[in-house]
């Protein structure tokens, strides 16, 4: 997956190790820092931000957690409905 996304060149360069989270652990944090730069992540913060709650769009918890913090670039947004950046 990783590969694929462009975030390593070959399987030899992605870590060994990895921390991993699910979004039932994530929810329990006290607050969600959630940076996202980069458009290949477009959809997952229009979820984030735009979409009902649901099992099929994962990003949309967020919005029941009590203290969600989203940081994101122009590109990052540049599917919102109610924002259309200029890039």
């Amino acid at each position: 997956m990783f590969i694929l996304e462009g975030l390593f060149k070959t399987i030899n360069d992605v870590p060994k190790q990895a921390i991993s989270m699910t979004i039932k652990q994530i929810l329990k944090s006290n607050s969600i820092i959630c940076s996202v730069p980069d458009k290949r992540k477009a959809e997952a913060v229009k979820g984030a931000v735009e979409a009902e709650i649901s099992p099929n769009i994962h990003s949309s918890i967020m919005q029941s957690h009590r203290d969600t913090w989203l940081y994101l670039d122009k590109i990052s947004c540049i599917t919102f409905k109610i924002i259309k950046p200029s890039v």
